[in-house]
């Protein structure tokens, strides 16, 4: 996530602020959603310019649970 104003609008100071919860329940919706391979619910983005290919259901869950054993 990235904060797309211009000289930003503190976003970034919150989400470190809130890392360890907002990870934890991240791996949550995207372990807890029923698709495959990944879907608007849980990994995929309407705004991606790249079509979502460089999404990764797998990949995504993979990182989300070496983050919360850290």
């Amino acid at each position: 996530m990235y904060d797309g104003y211009e000289n930003g609008i503190g976003i970034a100071e919150k989400l470190y602020a809130e890392f360890d919860r907002l990870v934890r329940l991240t791996r949550d919706v995207v372990t807890r959603c029923s698709c495959d391979v990944g879907c608007p619910a849980c990994v995929l983005s309407p705004r991606c310019g790249d079509s979502n290919q460089p999404m990764d259901k797998q990949g995504a869950s993979a990182i989300l649970r070496h983050l919360t054993q850290i």
